[in-house]
């Protein structure tokens, strides 16, 4: 696990925009506020998934889904085909986007290998 998950990410992006970090700051942090308020006023997240495609875009629609699925954790049932299906039956076709968590899978084993690796190393210098 990273120490730190975020990599600096709203200093990146303010730099990589030319924009103060306080903004890019403040648009997350409202447009989290919104989507915290929407799921609790409607009760649940489905009426989100348009809304988000047509704002944001199918790539941060497919990332929210991925949220939501990802934090549900194994005890979720099937809480991740609920999530797919709401995807599907919005006529999203997102699998294209498939291939940045299939990265993402690659580096974090990669990254699992170099811990193993460093810890049989301190072991064997003992």
């Amino acid at each position: 696990m990273s120490t730190n998950p975020l990599n600096g990410f709203v200093d990146r992006a303010a730099r990589e925009r030319n924009v103060d970090p306080l903004l890019i700051s403040a648009v997350i942090t409202d447009f989290l506020r919104e989507l915290h308020e929407r799921i609790f006023k409607d009760g649940g997240y489905g009426l989100l998934l348009p809304e988000i495609r047509f704002q944001c875009g199918e790539e941060a629609l497919y990332h929210f889904c991925g949220i939501l699925i990802e934090s549900a954790g194994d005890d979720a049932g099937d809480f991740s085909g609920m999530v797919n299906e709401s995807i599907a039956r919005c006529g999203y076709r997102l699998g294209r986007f498939r291939t940045v968590v299939d990265q993402w899978k690659m580096e974090k084993q990669w990254d699992e290998e170099d811990r193993l690796a460093d810890r049989q190393a301190d072991q064997s210098d003992r």
